[in-house]
């Protein structure tokens, strides 16, 4: 893979051509295949852009480890923004959580 094919959504869609409906990821009860990371990832970053995210905008990910969180780490890159994860654990009472 050359340089210019290393971008996310180039990368998904070889990987979604290469591998179609086998499993890439379970969380729970549901299983997203090759060709389902690349569909959520674009349409999870047309919602960002729709929102108006561009490349290179920070995007604050303030949810704990679940299958969204996923959707749009892949939508960030997809779009060229940055996700930065917030970890839930650290949460404060002014976010409206209790620390332990």
């Amino acid at each position: 893979m050359n340089r210019a094919q290393r971008t996310l959504p180039q990368m998904l869609a070889v990987q979604a051509e290469r591998h179609g409906d086998r499993p890439l990821l379970t969380v729970g009860d549901v299983t997203w295949t090759f060709r389902d990371a690349a569909n959520v990832a674009a349409r999870r970053a047309g919602m960002l852009a729709a929102a108006g995210i561009r490349p290179g905008d920070r995007v604050a990910l303030l949810l704990g480890n679940r299958l969204e969180l996923m959707e749009l780490v892949l939508a960030c890159g997809w779009l060229g923004a940055i996700a930065v994860p917030i970890n839930t654990a650290a949460m404060c009472k002014t976010a409206g959580q209790k620390r332990s």
